[in-house]
């Protein structure tokens, strides 16, 4: 192989890697902001269950008092 040859050579090989880097970068940037993407809805999510939990707790805070109230005779509980 000439010395002409072997530059011509890697300037291909050269050529070659920088096209797939180049891609691979590229398909790096999408997995990038398909992640992002997805903390983000996680975070959503769990914002939303915890407002689920504390409404839930509500819900049976006043469904227990309901129920104290049904073991009275439907009076109010004494003060403790």
């Amino acid at each position: 192989m000439t010395e002409a040859e072997f530059r011509d050579f890697m300037r291909e090989q050269t050529l070659r890697h920088e096209r797939a880097s180049r891609s691979t970068e590229a398909w790096l940037r999408v997995v990038e902001r398909r992640t992002d993407e997805m903390i983000r809805r996680g975070d959503e999510m769990i914002s939303e269950l915890r407002d689920l939990r504390e409404e839930s707790k509500a819900q049976r805070a006043a469904l227990f008092k309901i129920l104290d109230r049904l073991d009275s005779g439907g009076a109010p509980p004494a003060p403790a």
